[in-house]
C-alpha cells in the first residue's frame, strides 16, 4: 500500500496492531541482551560502561514501547531509569543491584509474555507488581516527580534535598509528566515553566482538575519569569524564582511540604494565552525520511499517512544511501533521527547545509533527548524543528504539519 493511499482505506489503528505484534515477538530477545549485560555486572572490569549500554537499551525500550501505546512497559523502563539514576547520585556500586535490575527486566518479560497471550488490558496485576517492586526500594521515601528538561538541574535539585527522605522520578516535560501522574503515585512534584508541550503552569491546572491519587499533591513551580503568577485553580503550590539561592529556598519549601506546614497561596487570575498555527503558504509534497531504527520507521510511516493532502514519502536506514539519492528525491523536508551509527543526524544537516542545493531545505530532527539545552543545540544547528521521542503516531503528522507551516 502506498503512501497515496485515501485515508479513507486506510485503517490505521489496523496496520498500528499488527506492527504492535511484530514489535512484541522482538522484545524477548531485547531483554535477553539487558540480562546478559546485568549478569555480566557481578565480574565487569568496566562495570560503568556496562551499565551505560543497560541503560541506553532500556531507554530505547521506553520511547520505543510508548510510540506502541504499550503504556505499562514504558512506565516500567520510567522506573528502572528512575532506579539507576538514583544509584547514580547515591554512588552505589551497581554490581550489588544485580537482584533488583533483574526483577524490572523479570516483570517486563511477565508483562510482554501477557501481551502476546491477549492480556493487554489487565493492567492492574502489572501495575500494582510496579508498585510493590519500586515500595521494595523507596520503602517509606517520599516520592518526587521532577520534571525538568536538563537532567544536571534534576540531579542538582535532588541533591538539594538530600536531607529529606526522597526518592526522586524524572520527567522531560509537561506531557511525559501528566503520563505518569495518571499512572503512578507521587508526594509532590517539582515542575520548571518553560517546556514543550504541556507549561508548567498548565501542568499544575491540569492536575487539580485529573482525579488521581496526585491531584492535591503539593507542587513547586520554577521560573525565572517576574510575570508568572500562581492563581487560585493552582491549589497547594509554591512558586520558586531562580537565584544564587534557589536550592537553599527549594530545601526551605520542602521542610514545610515534608512537615506538612500550609503556606499561604496567591489567587490572582491569570489570562489565558491563545495562540494559532500559522497557515501552510506552500504545499509540502516530498518528504524525505532517515532512521536506522527499524522499530521505529514503521510508526513513522503510519503517523505521516494522516498528512493532508499525502505526500511522497522516501525512507532510508543508511543515512550515506539517502545523500547519495537526495538529489534524484528532491525533498521539501527531511526528517532524520539524531543518533545513527554510520552517520549522526547533525552530520546530515552540516553536509547538506554546506552545498548549495538543500542548503535551506526544511530539516526536522526526531530525537529521544531530554534537555531542552540538547534541542536548543540542534535547532542553533539550522534545524528547523525538533519532535521528541517517543513519538504518537496519531500525532506525528500534526507536530510536522505545525513545524512546516512555520518555516514556509
Amino acid at each position: 500500500m502506498t503512501l497515496e493511499t485515501n485515508l479513507n482505506e486506510f485503517d490505521i489503528d489496523k496496520h498500528l496492531k499488527e506492527l504492535q505484534q511484530e514489535y512484541l515477538q522482538e522484545l524477548p530477545g531485547k531483554i535477553d541482551d539487558i540480562d546478559n549485560l546485568i549478569i555480566g555486572l557481578e565480574d565487569s572490569d568496566d562495570p560503568g560502561s556496562a551499565m551505560r549500554n543497560i541503560a541506553g537499551m532500556i531507554h530505547t525500550i521506553k520511547g520505543t514501547a510508548g510510540s506502541y501505546d504499550m503504556n505499562f512497559a514504558s512506565t516500567l523502563c520510567h522506573n528502572f531509569e528512575d532506579y539507576i539514576a538514583a544509584l547514580q547520585v547515591a554512588k552505589t556500586q551497581f554490581n550489588t543491584e544485580i537482584d533488583n535490575f533483574l526483577k524490572f527486566t523479570g516483570l517486563l518479560r511477565e508483562y510482554i509474555d501477557s501481551c502476546l497471550l491477549g492480556g493487554y488490558q489487565d493492567f492492574d496485576q502489572f501495575n500494582k507488581k510496579l508498585s510493590e517492586l519500586v515500595s521494595g526500594y523507596a520503602k517509606t521515601k517520599h516520592r518526587i516527580l521532577i520534571v525538568e528538561p536538563a537532567k544536571s538541574m534534576s540531579y542538582r535539585y535532588l541533591k538539594a534535598l538530600k536531607k529529606f527522605n526522597v526518592e526522586a522520578s524524572f520527567a522531560k516535560d509537561g506531557y511525559d509528566a501528566l503520563g505518569r501522574l495518571v499512572k503512578e503515585k507521587f508526594d509532590s512534584m517539582i515542575t520548571v515553566a518553560q517546556m514543550e508541550w504541556i507549561k508548567g503552569l498548565q501542568l499544575i491546572a491540569s492536575l487539580r482538575i485529573i482525579e488521581s491519587d496526585n491531584q492535591n499533591i503539593p507542587v513547586v513551580l520554577i521560573t525565572s519569569d517576574s510575570e508568572i503568577k500562581l492563581a487560585g485553580q493552582h491549589g497547594h503550590a509554591y512558586l520558586l524564582k531562580k537565584r544564587p539561592e534557589m536550592l537553599n529556598d527549594l530545601e526551605e519549601i520542602y521542610t514545610g511540604i515534608i512537615e506538612k506546614k500550609d503556606v499561604p497561596q496567591k489567587t490572582e487570575t491569570l489570562p489565558i494565552e491563545q495562540t494559532a498555527s500559522p497557515a501552510v503558504k506552500r504545499q509540502l509534497q516530498k518528504i524525505l525520511y532517515i532512521d536506522d531504527d527499524k522499530d521505529l520507521q514503521p510508526l513513522v510511516k503510519i503517523g505521516l499517512k494522516k498528512l493532508d493532502p499525502p505526500v511522497d514519502l522516501k525512507c532510508y536506514t543508511s543515512p550515506k544511501s539517502a545523500l547519495k539519492d537526495i538529489e534524484e528525491i528532491n525533498p521539501d523536508l527531511i526528517l532524520s533521527d539524531v543518533m545513527m551509527p554510520e552517520m549522526d543526524g547533525p552530520a546530515v544537516l552540516k553536509t547538506l547545509r554546506e552545498g548549495e542545493t538543500f542548503k535551506t531545505t526544511p530539516f526536522i530532527f526526531l530525537t529521544g533527548h531530554e534537555s531542552e539545552e540538547d534541542k536548543q543545540a540542534l535547532i542553533e544547528l539550522g534545524a528547523s524543528g525538533v519532535i521528541s521521542k517517543p513519538i504518537n503516531p496519531k500525532k506525528l503528522a500534526a507536530a510536522v504539519q505545525d513545524i512546516w507551516a512555520g518555516i514556509v
